[in-house]
C-alpha cells in the first residue's frame, strides 16, 4: 500500500493490530502503536489496543494506555471501558473494575455499558457465589433496555447449579425472564432465551409458550414472514 502511494489511515492501522494480538504477536502490535503518527491514533486503535494488552494479561500496559487515552484528550468506547473492567476483574482488582462500570453509567447513550459488559460482571460476581449481586445487575441491565444474550443464560445456568445448595437447573429463571422480557415487547431478547431454553432441554412453561406463539402469530408478523419467503 505504501510503496503504491496509498497511505494506510487509523483503520488500516487497528486491523492490522487487531490481527497481531490475535496472533500471539503483541510485540508488534503495539510497535505499530508507537510508530503511528498522533493525529492517526483515535478512539478505535486505542480500544484495540487496550483489549488487546488486557487480552494477553498486560494489564500494567493497557493501564498505562489508558492514562495516556485520557491524557492526549481521547474518550474512552464501550470497548475500552468493557476490556479494561475484564482486565482489572481478572487480575482480582473487582473493585476498580466496578468503579469504571459506574463511570460507564454516568456517560451518554452511545458510552453506556452493552451485555458484553454486563456479562462480564455477572462471570464475576457469579465466580465469587455472590448471585444475588449479579441478579441485581441483571436487574439493572433490563431497567436499562439491554437485553441478555446466550452467554447471559450461560453464566446464570452454571451458577444456579453449581453455587447453590440446592442445585437448580435455572429453567424457572429462565422462563421468568422470558415472560419479563414478552411483557415489554422485547421479543428478540425473549426469543434467544426461549432458543437457549430448548437447546438446554428447560422447555418453557405451557403458559409461557402461549405468550410466544400469540407474539409470533400476528397477523402482520405472519404476513411479514410470508413476504419474505
Amino acid at each position: 500500500m505504501v510503496s503504491n502511494g496509498c497511505m494506510p489511515n487509523s483503520f488500516t492501522y487497528s486491523s492490522l493490530m487487531r490481527g497481531f494480538f490475535q496472533t500471539g504477536q503483541s510485540q508488534k502490535a503495539i510497535l505499530l502503536w508507537k510508530e503511528m503518527a498522533n493525529n492517526m491514533r483515535n478512539e478505535v486503535c486505542n480500544s484495540v489496543l487496550i483489549h488487546g494488552l488486557c487480552e494477553d494479561g498486560q494489564l500494567n500496559e493497557a493501564l498505562i494506555a489508558w492514562q495516556q487515552m485520557l491524557g492526549r484528550g481521547y474518550k474512552p468506547d464501550v470497548v475500552a471501558y468493557s476490556s479494561m473492567i475484564h482486565g482489572l476483574c481478572n487480575a482480582g482488582l473487582v473493585e476498580q473494575g466496578l468503579k469504571l462500570f459506574n463511570e460507564m453509567l454516568c456517560q451518554e447513550p452511545e458510552y453506556q455499558p452493552d451485555v458484553i459488559t454486563y456479562n462480564i460482571l455477572f462471570n464475576v460476581f457469579c465466580k465469587q457465589s455472590s448471585i444475588s449481586l449479579a441478579i441485581d445487575h441483571l436487574n439493572r441491565m433490563l431497567d436499562w433496555g439491554c437485553d441478555p444474550d446466550s452467554v447471559t443464560c450461560d453464566i446464570f445456568l452454571r451458577s444456579l447449579r453449581e453455587k447453590l445448595d440446592p442445585p437448580q437447573d435455572g429453567r424457572e429463571f429462565l422462563n421468568e425472564l422470558v415472560v419479563r422480557l414478552f411483557k415489554q415487547q422485547r421479543i428478540v431478547g425473549a426469543s434467544i432465551i426461549v432458543e437457549v431454553m430448548l437447546q438446554k432441554f428447560l422447555p418453557p412453561k405451557a403458559s409461557t409458550w402461549t405468550r410466544v406463539v400469540q407474539e409470533l402469530c400476528k397477523p402482520k408478523k405472519v404476513r411479514a414472514a410470508i413476504d419474505k419467503c
